[in-house]
């Protein structure tokens, strides 16, 4: 497999190649007096997803793993955009989308709000410059000119792009959208729904770092999330709590172009380039469909800016991990 391909399988939706943000599953075994436990690990999204369901019953929480991985696998042709006939491909290819997915334009929906929230920095309107990042050091080993980045930038802007009650299409030629940055939580966030509709209480689906906490572990306590430092994999940064709730995880880590980690999948959209100031934030919030766009947000501005608009949402907190493995977190961040 050459680097090119590998890219864009190890960029599927948007995840990374190992999770920065992680929980040791528990399988098959009585929890305390009450509870059955019933875990898997799947490849899903271009990483491992790991669904965990605590139930009374054994078999219950069996078959409620089973309907999360199907919920799961008939989500994720909605939003791809590799495969070359999903509704995201053909918008691409063609620029407009008649009678678009219900979910396609819930998606969209949020990542508009996310966009202005976070005063542009979040924007699924970036694939030029990461296609054209891609296919200069799959060519040359080299970044792009400045030249060729700007000519990538006037293809960039979400705000050109409408969607209608059923329609979705671009106001500005030549635009391509990519939701690497928020499928694969809004994805999980959707399994989480369907199991809450299921009579499931106590949950946790990781995703490739990307957690969804469903009540807690059952036993009165928070479910532990270890986040681990971004250049040492066998070393941990944090142990945080998380109960009824979402964590994220962006970083230089997971697809780069050089090997100095110059060149990343995380683009300014107002620059073309990728940010330099750190190397991982991860991002606390009630949704994980926030989350995970609020993490690829939050590692672009300066940090006050981002603090700014992250103070703007409620039941949201973020860790930095900056190149020297110096960590600083917004006002409200949690440990363990």
């Amino acid at each position: 497999m050459d680097r090119r391909r590998f890219l864009k399988w190890a960029g599927a939706l948007g995840v990374g190649l190992t999770p920065l943000v992680f929980a040791a599953p528990v399988r098959e075994r009585i929890l305390g007096k009450s509870l059955a436990s019933a875990s898997q690990t799947r490849p899903h999204m271009g990483t491992v997803v790991t669904v965990t369901i605590l139930h009374p019953s054994a078999e219950k929480a069996r078959e409620a793993m089973e309907d999360a991985f199907a919920e799961m696998e008939r989500l994720i042709p909605l939003l791809d955009r590799h495969a070359p006939d999903t509704p995201v491909s053909r918008l691409n290819h063609r620029g407009i989308l008649k009678d678009a997915p219900p979910e396609l334009l819930e998606v969209m929906d949020q990542a508009r709000r996310i966009h202005r929230l976070t005063r542009g920095a979040f924007d699924i309107s970036v694939k030029p410059v990461l296609d054209l990042f891609e296919d200069s050091f799959s060519r040359n080993q080299s970044a792009p000119s400045e030249e060729e980045i700007g000519r990538a930038l006037r293809r960039v802007g979400a705000e050109h792009i409408r969607c209608g009650e059923k329609q979705i299409q671009f106001f500005r030629e030549g635009m391509e959208i990519s939701l690497d940055g928020i499928a694969k939580g809004y994805i999980v966030e959707k399994v989480v729904s369907r199991l809450k509709s299921g009579g499931i209480r106590h949950a946790l689906i990781n995703a490739g770092g990307d957690i969804l906490a469903l009540g807690d572990k059952g036993n009165g306590q928070p479910w532990r999330i270890a986040i681990q430092d971004p250049r040492e994999r066998n070393q941990v940064l944090q142990i945080i709590p998380l109960r009824d709730g979402a964590v994220a995880t962006s970083g230089d880590y997971e697809n780069f172009f050089d090997g100095e980690r110059k060149y990343h999948h995380i683009i300014d959209p107002h620059t073309g380039h990728s940010p330099q100031q750190v190397t991982s934030v991860s991002v606390r919030a009630r949704s994980l469909t926030l989350a995970d766009a609020l993490a690829t947000a939050a590692f672009i501005p300066p940090r006050e800016e981002a603090r700014a608009f992250l103070r703007a949402i409620p039941g949201t907190e973020a860790l930095w991990v900056d190149r020297k493995k110096v960590q600083m977190n917004s006002e409200g961040w949690e440990r363990a």
